[in-house]
């Protein structure tokens, strides 16, 4: 199956857990092998340690192609509710930030945190994303 997605798909798959937190109807309350949930989950959970990719959900209709209007960067996931039309849209980082977790050792930058934090807001409200 892996090997049947494009680069970017096969990344962002690599990206997920092993074993994530996934849902429907936005309750995430299941655990599942992410080769078995891929298909049939409304939701997943991305990991909270590490992130490659600025991930934003976008709830109005058309929100697909929001970043031609806005005249922003071209995201390299798109995901399209068929049913709606709502959108989300993954941007993946070229140098991913370690975040700090307790009770672990890591080595993370606040000042990397801090901008990526202020990017993606920036890029939230240009866009008219959820929080």
């Amino acid at each position: 199956m892996l090997e049947e997605l494009p680069p970017p798909a096969q990344r962002f798959f690599s990206y997920l857990s092993d074993v994530p937190r996934w849902g429907n109807d936005k309750v995430i309350n299941f655990f599942g092998k992410k080769e078995d949930i891929i298909d049939i989950a409304s939701y997943i959970e991305l990991p909270n340690h590490r992130r490659y990719y600025m991930s934003f959900d976008l709830d109005y209709e058309g929100s697909a192609l929001v970043w031609e209007d806005e005249y922003l960067p071209k995201p390299t996931i798109t995901i399209i509710n068929n049913e709606n039309s709502h959108s989300t849209l993954h941007y993946e980082l070229t140098t991913p930030v370690l975040l700090h977790t307790r009770g672990r050792e890591s080595r993370f930058s606040y000042k990397a945190i801090r901008y990526y934090n202020s990017v993606r807001e920036g890029l939230r409200i240009r866009m008219n994303g959820d929080k």
